[in-house]
Formats: C-alpha cells, structure tokens, sequence
C-alpha cells in the first residue's frame, strides 16, 4: 500500500512542476535513463505455492501478468491479490500466488513481464516463465488382509477393529469362500486423488451398492449376488472413471483382474450338524430337546444339485429303497429361478421314522450339478469297494436313529437257565472293552460269554437278531478263522426248541469224514498252552457283525454239575486253621496285591493271615513246588502233590511275603498253580466270622475317575486335568464306544505330577521323547507319576494309555505341556 500511495503522491508532483518548467523555459529537458533487466528466468510452481524473486529496475516501472493466466496466478500486494504493479526505480521483491485448484491433462503457464523508461526507451520484457504442471491421476486398489490359517478363518483387524491391508498394490483379486454366511466374498479399499467410478460391472459383482467415491480411501465390502453366480469360473477386469471432469469422464489406466470360481461344482449345506441324533421314536433329539417335526438345514446349490440319503451299514453306502425308507427328506420348492446361473438356498427337512430294531445309521450326501448331471444311479457315487464318495460328492450328515429294543433286550438268550446251571455251564454278558469284544470287534453292539467244562454238556439258545450268517474264530479271535466248519471242535447246531440254537463241544469226539474215514475233532486254532477258546460272530446280510459268543472248554467238573473247582484253596483242616488263628481270603480285584496278569492267566490269589506262630495245611491244585520270596518267617513245605504247608514264625506286625506254587516246571517256564499274599497281622479280625452269607467281591470299575494325589503340587505347575469332550480333536469316538474314559492333563510348566488312577497294571506311551511314567510296566498300583520335560517349542502334546490288565484299558490321557 505504500508503494502505491508514492507513485500517486508523485504524479501530482509531477504535474505542477510541469507548469513551471514551462513557464520557466523551454530550453530544459529531463534527461532519459536507459532501463535494466534482470535476466529471465523459468520455474515449476505447484497448487498453492508461492514464487518470490527480486527486481531492481532503473526506471519507473510496471509488472503484471499474461493475461492468459490470470484465472490461475496472481500478484500478492500485501495480502491483496492484483495483477498490475507501479514502482520507482529501486530494488523491490515481487511475489506471485499459484492458485490452490489442480487440473488434469493441461499444464498452466504464467509469463511476468516488466516494462521501464520512457520515450524512446522504454522497453517491455517477460523476466519469469512460471508452470503448473498438470496433476497426475492416481488410483490404487488394496487387498484387506485375510488370515485363512486362522481356527475361524476371518478379515484381520487391529484393537479398535478396523480392519488392516495389505501394504502393495493389487493387480488380482480373487474371491473367498466365507463358509458360515454361505457366500463368496471380499473385502478392499480403493486410493484415489480423483473422483471415481467403477466401469461397468457384471451383474454377480455385489458391493452393497457402493459404486465409486470421492478423493481419499473408500471401503467396500463386496458380497457375490448368488443368484447371478456363473456356472463356470469366470475373470473380468474391474475398471476405474474419473469422474472429477463431468464434461469428459476418463477411463483409467488401472485395472484389477477379478476372478471367481464357478457354482457348477458348488453344493454347500447350513444349519444341519455334522451328526444328528432321533430317538427310537423318531424325534430328533437337538440336545436335549425333542423335535416332533424332525431336524432342519438349508441347501445351497444351483439348480441341479441334489441332496440324497444312503443308508450307513458298516462301512459302506447303500442307497437301495428298502435301506432308506425310514427317512424322508423334504426339500422346500424353489421360486421361478433361472437355470442359467445362480446359487439358491432351500430349506428342507429330514424326518425319520419310529424304529422297533436295532439302532440304525445313514448319511446325507451333498451332489453338485457338475456331478448330479453325470450320473444316473446313486450307486455310481461310491468307490468300487462302495466303502467312500468320489470326488465332489459330500457327506453332510450322519443320521443316528436310537435302537427300538429294550433296555434289557439279550441278543443272545439261554433257553432254559437252570439247565445250564445243571450242566455247569457258564453264560453272561461279556464285559465291554475285554477280550475279545475290542480293537477289530469293539463296534459289534451286543456280546456274550459261555464257557463250558464239559464236551457232554448241552446248552440252547435264541439267536434274537435277524442274523444272516455266522463265522466261527480261534483263540486268536478275529486274526484266525475256522475254514473248515464241519471238522471244527465247536459247533452251532439247530436246537430242539423252534428257532432255538445248540451250541455244542465236541472235541476228541469222533466223526465220519466225507471220504467215509473215522477222524477225530480236534482244535487245530487252541492257545499256545492248549486253551480251547472260540468266537462266533453273526454277520447281516451286509457282513455287519449283529453279536458274538465268546466260548470256552474248561475240563475238570463233573458232567450234571457238582461245583467242583480244580483251582480252589482250602484249608485241609479249618477247623485247626480257626485255632492256630490262620484266616484264609480270596484276593478282589480292588485289593493292592491283587495280579491282574496273574488273573488273566486263571491262578487264583488269596491273602493268607496269620496272627501268631503256626503251621497250616493247604488243598491247592496240583503242584511240584512252592517258593517264599526275600522272607525269613515263612517257609513252604509238599505234603502231598495238592496239598502244601506253610510255616509261619513270629515276625513284626504288617510283614507281607508272597508265596508261588508252582504246577511245572519246564524249559519254557514255569505254570503257577495258586499265588499266596502272606502277612503276619496279630491284630486281625476276621470280619466275615460267623457269617453266613458267601463273601462277595466289593464292585470294581476299572474305568474310575483320575484325580491329583498333591492338589498343591499341581497348582505349583499350573496343572489342570478334565475330561476330553468329543469337540476335542484328540476324542477317540472308538475308545467312547468301549467305554474307556478320555482325560487332558496340562502342566504350564515341565515337570513331575502324581495322578490317582484305578487299578493300574501298566501303560502305553505314544512316541514322543519328552513324555515319561512310573511305573511303566508290570505294576499293581493306584497311582502313577507323569513327567513331562521341555523340547523348546510353544505347545507339547502326545498321548498316554493306561491298562488294568494285558487286555483291558482302565483310560486315555492326552498330556500338553504349554511351557509358559
């Protein structure tokens, strides 16, 4: 502003002393100073910037703009903006203001010309080139961040739930398969300097209606239109408008290949879980709550695809009517839809009918179209063997229908019991998860067990499963087969009873061979020390194994009965026993000294107690020798070859010895007749005295709950222990069905910890090398101790089996170590 009042100030000057000089004389004349200019100069100048520079005229001067850049530089006065400038002859410095707004496609220039002198010097020159260049579009795509490795595979997000990307460009993009909405989808941002469109879109591309955006960074969240969805996969290349220029939208050079795999070999199933459970009734039972009206999914399919329902019988598939029949799955109608394209979602429902047999079992197959356009019989589904789907079909569901048959129902049932008993046969329930009825025969629903003690006895029985056929195996169970039937020492005959079966022993007995030779029955498949033990399994018409017989011949009773038992321990005298204060109990398996090894091999165990000095005389089967281990009070003396004495003198109170009599004794080994637990106790009391009422067992469950010894200790290592539930992927479904319990034992830290267990023989642990145990074979106890030692990673986990005897496994323990 002060340089503009001068000039003006001096223009009036100017004027009045005109007159003067005219008035004084016309002789006098200024003199004219010949201009200077700097040399000229060029720049780039961005949006919004500023250029300063310095001019130092020797005339009066005049500075201003082309006029062609007015619109887009101006001349700063001040804060004023102005496009002509005065000044005296000096040095002054001059700035020029780019304007803020930015352009495409053009460049803008500015020219800044300054003029000086006067008369016939006065000369008018461009001393500054300025330009804007033109602004370059920019505009990129970026993948949101996607964890597929994740337990619920998701879009990544920080603390504050946003959601992350990647750090480089996109050129590709490719659709995800979001298995719980049941939809393919993707998440991406666009960054752009411009306003922006996409180019046009095929008509499966969804974005919840976001078709551009304005400068900066635009979400979107693009959801598949399924019912648009291509057969076959199909790429496009998404592109971009700018839209800033609404006179001349321009097509953008980036462009983001987009792929998506077609729906023709898509078949997906919501809501129906993986296994569905009906009562016998035929209510599906949705934990807990029974549902009349059966349970519900939603299909997810093209046209095309089909749901079908195959009956489960052992391993393999059926899809015959007669199999399936008591299913019935309704599919809801589809609306008027294209069959061009398109994924359509049906809900249906899977209904079952009451069931008075046997439990039962089937599976829903998902059949893309791809496939269900191929085929024109279920069956070609299945694999030669029929035992697994071909690739593309999928089992969605397992059907389970609870068995019709009472709680009590017997698959096998003895036709007259109190024959039997007459015949000392022995018939019963097997006990589940002993031998045989596991590992190969665990899954066979019902077992049994009949031991006879004579090839004379005669006992019948209801077969009461529709059985189809029956295989009979050796002592070895299902690793050796009876080829031969009619030779075979045991047999299955007709009973004298409708219906009824004979089970008959018939070795050493003679036959008429079909050449017309007089041969014997003999046992080619009896145990290594001569057992003669065999199965007889009842298969369906599929081979399903129905139930099984465990058999047996014991010889040494009495035919007729007579409960004679050639491994019994008495007393010769008990009357005499009784006075000597000698007391003589059968061992129960909950007893600590209890052998479950000496069990399985039959030698009967027993506690001899003595509470003073004496000797005693014992009926024992036959034998050769008796021995006493590390003891000095007790001594074992043959009377006879069934009947042995013991020697007992005084001792301390609570001193154990244990006794073997030996029936052989050969080079393979020796064959223990009878094992005696002797302890010299002279506070005993015998409990049972004057009881009427024979001794029984104290009930025993092998398969009892785990507990810590030291519940400090365990606090110590951050232990906890729980039952392994079945969501677990270390649940064995198969040690469910023989009823061994399944247990998580965690240390957050290496080391020992001592677990209370049931009767415990032995254990098995799988390959590991940072896992050990104590005891780890051949002990009776009740407790056993884990340790656990760190291999440096994050997580440790392996498995532990532990046994009550050589057959019978007491529990599963799946052991971490989480080294925190």
């Amino acid at each position: 502003m002060l340089m503009k009042t001068n000039i003006f100030r001096m223009l009036g000057v100017l004027t009045l002393l005109s007159g003067v000089m005219i008035a004084c004389s016309d002789d006098e004349t200024t003199p004219e100073v010949a201009p200077t200019f700097p040399d000229p100069v060029s720049a780039e100048v961005a949006a919004g910037d500023t250029y300063t520079f310095t001019i130092s005229p020797s005339t009066d001067w005049t500075l201003g703009l082309s006029d062609s850049s007015v619109s887009y530089f101006s001349l700063l006065d001040g804060e004023m903006a102005a496009y002509r400038m005065y000044g005296e002859a000096g040095t002054h410095q001059i700035t020029v203001q780019v304007s803020e707004f930015e352009e495409f496609d053009t460049d803008r220039r500015c020219e800044v010309w300054l003029t000086q002198g006067t008369g016939t010097l006065q000369e008018t020159r461009t001393i500054l080139t300025l330009t804007r260049r033109s602004m370059t579009r920019e505009l990129s795509l970026y993948m949101a961040q996607y964890d597929a490795d994740a337990t619920d595979p998701d879009f990544v997000r920080d603390e504050d739930s946003n959601l992350l990307y990647e750090a480089e460009a996109a050129s590709e993009m490719d659709y995800i398969y979001d298995s719980y909405n049941q939809i393919y989808l993707q998440r991406f941002a666009i960054d752009a300097n411009l306003a922006w469109s996409f180019t046009e879109l095929p008509a499966w591309f969804g974005t919840n209606e976001v078709r551009g955006g304005e400068v900066g960074r635009t979400e979107i969240f693009s959801r598949v239109n399924s019912t648009a969805h291509p057969f076959e996969d199909t790429t496009f290349d998404l592109g971009f408008i700018d839209v800033s220029n609404a006179n001349a939208p321009k097509v953008l050079d980036t462009k983001v290949r987009v792929s998506l795999p077609g729906c023709d070999a898509f078949c997906a199933v919501d809501r129906l879980a993986a296994t569905v459970a009906f009562t016998a009734a035929g209510e599906y039972d949705n934990n807990g709550a029974l549902v009349e009206t059966g349970a519900v999914g939603t299909f997810n399919a093209p046209m095309g695809a089909r749901l079908l329902v195959a009956a489960k019988v052992g391993d393999r598939y059926l899809f015959d009517a007669d199999r399936v029949d008591w299913v019935t799955l309704t599919m809801e109608e589809l609306p008027e839809a294209s069959t061009e394209c398109g994924i359509w979602s049906r809900s249906f429902t899977v209904t079952v009918a009451a069931n008075s047999e046997a439990a039962r079992s089937a599976v829903v197959i998902a059949v893309p179209q791809s496939i269900a356009r191929t085929i024109s019989d279920p069956s070609e589904l299945l694999t030669e063997e029929g035992t697994a789907l071909i690739e593309g079909a999928t089992l969605v569901s397992t059907l389970n229908q609870a068995s019709g048959l009472p709680e009590d129902f017997e698959a096998i049932q003895a036709v007259d019991p109190a024959t039997l008993k007459g015949w000392n046969i022995t018939f019963g329930e097997l006990a589940k998860g002993s031998w045989p009825w596991m590992n190969d025969w665990a899954s066979i629903p019902y077992a049994y067990t009949l031991n006879y003690t004579s090839t004379e006895a005669v006992g019948e029985f209801f077969v009461q499963v529709d059985y189809a056929s029956y295989r009979i195996f050796g002592f070895d169970g299902p690793d050796e087969e009876y080829t031969d039937l009619e030779s075979c020492w045991i047999a299955l005959e007709e009973g004298a009873q409708t219906g009824s079966k004979r089970v008959t022993m018939r070795l050493g007995e003679q036959y008429t061979a079909a050449d017309g030779s007089t041969k014997t029955y003999e046992n080619p498949l009896a145990g290594d020390g001569g057992e003669n033990e065999a199965t007889i399994v009842f298969y369906d018409r599929d081979g399903v194994a129905l139930t099984m017989l465990y058999c047996s011949l014991t010889k040494g009773s009495t035919p007729g009965g007579g409960e004679v038992d050639e491994n019994a321990v008495s007393f010769v005298d008990a009357e005499a026993a009784a006075a000597a204060g000698v007391y003589l109990k059968p061992m129960v398996q909950t007893d600590a000294d209890y052998s479950h090894e000496l069990a399985y091999m039959e030698v009967p165990q027993y506690y001899v107690i003595f509470t003073k000095p004496a000797s005693v005389a014992l009926n024992v089967p036959s034998y050769i020798y008796g021995h006493s281990y590390n003891t000095s009070w007790m001594n074992v003396e043959q009377s006879s070859e069934t009947v042995a004495t013991l020697v007992a003198t005084e001792t301390s109170a609570g001193t154990k010895s244990a006794v073997t009599l030996y029936a052989s004794m050969g080079l393979e080994g020796a064959t223990s007749a009878a094992q005696l637990t002797c302890l010299y106790d002279p506070s005993y009391v015998d409990e049972g005295a004057g009881d009427d009422e024979e001794p029984t067992t104290p009930p025993y469950d092998p398969h009892g709950a785990i507990t810590f010894v030291d519940m400090a200790a365990a606090e110590a290592l951050g232990a906890t222990l729980y039952a392994l539930p079945e969501t677990d992927d270390m649940y064995s479904f198969d040690l469910e069905y023989v009823a061994v319990p399944q247990f998580r034992l965690t240390l957050k830290q290496p080391g020992s910890i001592t677990l209370r267990v049931p009767a415990y023989y032995f254990g098995f642990q799988y390959s590991s090398g940072w896992l050990s145990f104590s005891p780890d074979w051949m002990e009776n106890t009740t407790e056993v101790t884990i340790t656990m030692t760190s291999t440096g990673t994050t997580e440790q986990q392996t498995s532990l089996s532990l046994y009550v005897d050589m057959e019978t496994q007491a529990a599963q323990i799946h052991c971490v170590l989480l080294n925190e």
